[in-house]
């Protein structure tokens, strides 16, 4: 998975908001993007040696903010890498359309004659 989300990062297809700086609405967004920055920040990677060439990552076990004093987990980085899963899957517009059936939403008020 962390090749895979490399590899999405490194072609340039990975991209993040922007929000402006009187951007109100999406005030929490900001909020969890900036600790999704700062767990980047303390995210740590390794090559296991081998023909597969593995990769272990991810923010170290314990590991503490050194201006909050708070836990550093990798929660939102690991939920961002789950896109390279997606990357991997056959998706298409191409084929059969379905067409559901629903009810008239008119169809009820014919009792009343108009």
């Amino acid at each position: 998975m962390g090749w895979d989300f490399l590899s999405i990062i490194d072609t340039g297809r990975w991209k993040e908001y922007a929000h402006g700086d009187n951007d109100q609405v999406f005030e929490d967004l900001n909020c969890h993007q900036q600790e999704f920055f700062n767990q980047l920040a303390f995210c740590q990677y390794e090559i296991i040696p081998g023909p597969e060439k593995k990769m272990k990552w991810g923010v170290i076990d314990g590991t503490r903010d050194p201006v909050t004093g708070e836990l550093v987990h990798d929660d939102l980085i690991l939920s961002a890498a789950l896109v390279g899963i997606l990357d991997n899957q056959e998706w298409s517009t191409a084929g059969p359309t379905i067409i559901v059936q629903a009810e008239d939403p008119l169809k009820s008020m014919d009792k009343y004659n108009f």
